[in-house]
């Protein structure tokens, strides 16, 4: 599983360095400064991935957007009604071999109760479907956001330092950089 996890990894903050202005801020019409938007984000961040990430014959994994875990027969209730931004797994299966990474994305200072809801989920995903790694990713911000973001965001998670990576995506263009020893900064 390191091999493909690597190959992902490299992929993914490869296709942050490729997300352009318009979709790591939106311009609004009638509004001063660009608003950021998670969606948007997701949608560039995708496409990226997915022109990057190896044939299947070398990466045996599929990347799928907000899958709808509602109804699902095997992942118990903590589980029910998560739909992580993205998942990498192979389809019609489940264990650890079969689920390399789960991914949450939100922009940097969004605090409350969908945030926090997105961040337990990381962890559900990695405890009880036995996904190999979660990624938490954070875009935009400036220092004092992001350490309160983690702060108020991961410090739960820090038990799950070995298997949850965050990652911080602080301007357009760069790619996105891993937070080490985050559970430090918690």
């Amino acid at each position: 599983m390191d091999e493909y996890w690597r190959a992902f990894i490299d992929c993914f903050v490869e296709a942050t360095a490729r997300i352009g202005e318009p979709h790591f801020s939106l311009a609004v019409a009638g509004r001063a400064t660009p608003a950021i938007r998670e969606r948007v984000y997701c949608y560039e961040l995708y496409h990226q991935l997915r022109g990057l990430l190896p044939d299947a014959a070398r990466f045996p994994f599929t990347l799928h957007g907000e899958v709808d875990k509602r109804g699902h027969p095997v992942l118990g209730e903590r589980l029910q009604g998560r739909n992580p931004d993205f998942i990498v797994h192979i389809p019609g299966h489940m264990g650890a071999q079969a689920n390399l990474a789960v991914v949450e994305v939100k922009p940097c200072g969004s605090f409350g109760e969908p945030v926090t809801k997105d961040a337990d989920a990381l962890v559900a995903f990695v405890q009880e479907a036995d996904y190999f790694r979660g990624v938490g990713l954070v875009f935009g911000g400036n220092e004092r956001r992001f350490d309160d973001h983690m702060r108020t965001v991961f410090a739960p998670a820090k038990h799950l330092h070995e298997r949850l990576h965050l990652y911080w995506h602080t301007a357009c263009g760069e790619r996105a950089q891993r937070v080490e020893r985050w559970w430090d900064r918690v």
